[in-house]
């Protein structure tokens, strides 16, 4: 029986399907409730609140509830410019006949930008044609689709048409029709099947560099759609309407917008001699930005007269309209050692190795410790402009360019310690959301003292994710583990179910590009200490190396051979080697002293880079990045 049960559980996570029932659907008096019940979907997403209600008559069964969204979607046609039809001979002949010297005289950048704007318009409209859009997914093709399959697809249907007519006339023709009917139609099956392998090659070829195609293609052959939910507005109501949506966004980004307190903008003490304050635009650097179609194709028509506008605009200290709807910090030493992330050598990964390193120190030496984590009330839709720019000037930014950041700044338009950072945010106007800031307890012994920003007490949490990577009391990852497996198998299940044409190597390019990235996100900080966490990463590549079906049914270590690929443990080794070299070689910019210590007495030849070994009481500590890559 459990060998059963055992089959039964593995052919649904190789099917990759998802279970929705959680809790137990019957209860009997004596007997330990048990899961009955079965709601398998191929798509997490498809299914929603999987609800329990009362048995029916004297049933100690328990009933369903849940809930399928389904979208109706209505056709909508819209016109849209056909760029690809363009007749760009002409274009670029009209804009030719522009003398921009003159048509800019005597104009500011503003005035400069729409008159651009408007001889640009005037070509688009008599050189670009218009072409009808649907807005509907009902209505689009599949991206595999190409001009010779529909040509097929047609041809198919009128021999159908013809065989259906003759056979119903009697005629003795029928039969030479449904011969020439079956010969176009398995030629185009075959010719879909070709088209759908050629395209899933295209994407496999091109994922690494280009992700989105990956996606777009996932995305295309879903049948779930989850678009916008239904809203609830300040009044309390729903809103269901797509513009009544659009309303309330505005509305509420509306109403978390900064108003500034400009009566006491403080100053910023950190100042640098050098300043940026002028820019050059020529002709030769707007061509290197040009990646729209019709740019590229009119770029030596409309360089010059950009980089007119532009040195214009700049020197008026003024930026259009449209504009406003929605190297030199690092090469100058203003960003401080904590900052980590989009910075060379500061990765995200080394940010947690140096907190790690910190806190399993500290609980190696008894120690009890809270981590407090703050989040700031709408940053990105708050900031105080005035403050902002008085760093900007700090830092050494003036003249035209600081104006042109104030301009920028100005009439924006939308379509539709505890107490010492509180105080710090105060004055900068970048308060804390004190509903989201939370408070983290480590240590055994922790006297799990509570914390209060302006009076409200901050929520204490067993588990968050830092950077990408969940964080638990115990330190040991395994919700971590858990949440990167299911999300990898996601990926895996996709790749299942819509590349139907996979081979060697285009199974090697999408699980090395979308799936094993999933996995060893951080896993120098992460690395799993249980055994059953190791196998549960491992099993993600036993499932994926199942996908090619000819290696289907052999032993998973000779299949890794077959493929050319190690274990994931030893993907993680490898990892560990590299990332300490970059440490001790000086790539990665973290203080070496805070990981390891240079064994400068020993005795034996060889290289100065030995690192000392410390004994550790604790498992967490002993198998911590700067402790177990010794070990290696």
């Amino acid at each position: 029986m459990v060998k059963i049960v055992i089959i039964f559980s593995d052919t649904i996570n190789d099917l990759f399907l998802a279970q929705h029932v959680r809790d137990p659907t019957r209860y009997r008096i004596g007997e330990h409730p048990n899961v009955l019940d079965l709601v398998l979907t191929s798509n997490e997403d498809s299914i929603s609140e999987v609800l329990q209600a009362p048995p029916l008559g004297k049933s100690d069964h328990m009933v369903l509830r849940f809930k399928i969204p389904v979208n109706l979607i209505k056709d909508e046609v819209v016109e849209v410019r056909n760029y690809f039809h363009a007749d760009y001979d002409k274009f670029r002949g009209f804009l030719d006949g522009v003398d921009w010297d003159t048509e800019l005289l005597d104009k500011d950048g503003l005035h400069s930008h729409g008159s651009f704007h408007e001889i640009l318009s005037r070509g688009m409209e008599q050189f670009v044609p218009k072409c009808k859009k649907h807005l509907s997914g009902n209505f689009k093709r599949p991206l595999w689709f190409t001009k010779e399959v529909d040509k097929s697809i047609k041809q198919k249907n009128k021999y159908w048409k013809q065989y259906i007519k003759a056979k119903r006339k009697g005629h003795d023709c029928a039969s030479v029709k449904w011969n020439t009917f079956i010969r176009v139609k398995n030629y185009t099956v075959n010719l879909i099947k070709s088209s759908k392998r050629i395209f899933e090659n295209k994407i496999t070829n091109e994922v690494k560099v280009n992700e989105k195609s990956f996606w777009r293609y996932i995305n295309s052959q879903l049948n779930t759609r989850s678009g916008i939910p239904t809203l609830g507005n300040f009044e309390g109501k729903l809103v269901v309407d797509d513009q009544d949506k659009a309303e309330s966004f505005n509305s509420f980004f509306s109403s978390v917008f900064c108003k500034e307190n400009l009566s006491n903008v403080p100053n910023l003490d950190k100042k640098i001699e050098a300043s940026l304050s002028d820019i050059e635009f020529n002709v030769e650097d707007i061509h290197k930005l040009f990646s729209n179609l019709v740019l590229i194709e009119l770029k030596d028509q409309i360089a010059y007269s950009l980089s007119l506008i532009f040195t214009r605009l700049f020197n008026d200290q003024k930026v259009p309209i449209s504009w406003k709807e929605s190297i030199y910090l690092e090469s100058n030493g203003l960003l401080c050692n904590e900052q980590f992330g989009f910075r060379q050598g500061r990765s995200c990964a080394l940010q947690l190795l140096d907190v790690l390193e910190s806190w399993t120190t500290n609980l190696h030496n008894h120690d009890s410790f809270d981590c407090v984590y703050l989040d700031y009330k709408k940053a990105f839709d708050s900031v105080p402009h005035q403050r902002l720019l008085v760093k900007l000037k700090g830092f050494g930014i003036t003249g035209n360019l600081l104006g042109w950041f104030s301009n920028y700044l100005s009439n924006r338009t939308q379509r539709r310690d505890i107490d010492s950072a509180s105080h710090w945010s105060n004055v900068w106007q970048l308060p804390f959301n004190d509903t989201k800031c939370k408070v983290f307890h480590y240590g055994r012994d922790n006297p799990n003292f509570l914390y209060s920003m302006a009076g409200n007490l901050l929520h204490e949490v067993k588990q968050e994710k830092d950077l990408g990577v969940t964080f638990d009391p115990s330190l040991i990852f395994n919700l971590h583990v858990t949440d990167i497996c299911k999300r990898a198998n996601k990926k895996l299940g996709m790749i299942y179910r819509f590349f139907k044409f996979l081979n060697k190597d285009g199974f090697f390019k999408l699980y090395k590009s979308m799936v094993r990235p999933t996995l060893e996100y951080c896993n120098t900080v992460y690395n799993p200490i249980r055994k059953r966490d190791q196998d549960e990463i491992e099993k993600v590549q036993q499932r994926a190396a199942r996908l090619i079906p000819r290696y289907r049914n052999i032993p998973y270590e000779q299949r890794l051979r077959i493929l050319g690929l190690p274990t994931m443990r030893y993907r993680r080794q490898r990892v560990d080697i590299i990332q300490v070299f970059r440490i001790v070689k000086g790539f990665d910019r973290i203080s070496i002293n805070t990981s390891f210590e240079f064994d400068i007495e020993s005795r034996t030849r060889g290289h100065p880079y030995k690192l000392k070994f410390k004994s550790s009481r604790l498992n967490i500590r002993r198998d911590t990045f700067s402790r177990r890559v010794i070990l290696l």
